[in-house]
């Protein structure tokens, strides 16, 4: 429900950032970040093929201890910006553009109230821009370590990204 966009002089979409305004005392978003928390890692089987492997993500956030309701106690806040995405198109030629939709987006979250910003970064050239902005990191996982009780990856494609 908080996102940024770069166009090109076309209009095509050239980069983004996207996420999302929480609010401590909305039980309703409470309740649904629960419910696909607890239910939908048993129930991958009714979800379309491209979702099948939706647990892994959900696992990885309990690895890394990703919940942002546990912030707003950890933080003294009531609302916190709630990162989803940044991403921005390498062929467009305009270096620093993910650190420009960083920027404006946190203007924009601060605008709307936020506190905070709490992000889970997986690749590393997001992190490079959280951590030449300043941001910090509270947890880290190697992708290498994340990884079955049968020692099997659970992420078998990370290319060159290392860790969240």
């Amino acid at each position: 429900n908080c996102g940024i966009v770069a166009l090109d002089a076309l209009g095509n979409v050239i980069g983004a950032r996207l996420g999302k305004v929480v609010k401590r005392h909305n039980w309703s978003d409470w309740m649904i970040d629960m419910a696909i928390r607890m239910i939908l890692p048993r129930m991958t089987w009714i979800l379309p093929e491209a979702l099948t492997n939706v647990w892994i993500v959900i696992l990885l956030n309990k690895t890394v201890d990703y919940d942002v309701w546990k912030m707003f106690d950890i933080l003294s806040c009531d609302t916190i910006y709630e990162d989803k995405l940044v991403c921005s198109s390498r062929s467009s030629g305009v270096r620093g553009l993910g650190t420009e939709l960083v920027k404006r987006g946190e203007a924009l979250a601060q605008s709307l109230g936020c506190q905070y910003t709490y992000a889970i970064v997986t690749g590393n050239y997001s992190k490079t821009i959280f951590d030449n902005l300043g941001f910090s990191a509270l947890n880290h996982l190697e992708y290498a370590k994340f990884r079955s009780p049968g020692g099997h990856l659970y992420l078998t494609d990370t290319r060159e990204h290392v860790g969240c």
